[in-house]
């Protein structure tokens, strides 16, 4: 959603104002609630990359998807533990 200029970090709240937006969101929760109770692993991206169908040169576009979605190793940015 709408930051009204302020910079996104990781304590950014979730401030849907689109239905996929807001469906993205929930799915989110659900995720995280998930990973809590430890019954998921989970890792979520969240905004600061275009992705999407033909958008092959942004980090998350042509690294990490194509390799996800065919199960192999995913690149990863920095200490992901």
């Amino acid at each position: 959603g709408e930051t009204r200029g302020a910079v996104m970090t990781e304590d950014s709240p979730w401030n849907a104002t689109t239905r996929k937006g807001r469906m993205r969101a929930e799915l989110d929760a659900r995720y995280l609630a998930a990973h809590r109770e430890g019954r998921l692993s989970v890792v979520l991206g969240r905004s600061a990359d275009f992705v999407g169908p033909g958008v092959l040169s942004s980090t998350l576009g042509g690294a990490v998807f194509p390799a996800a979605l065919t199960g192999q190793p995913v690149p990863a940015l920095g200490d992901i533990d």
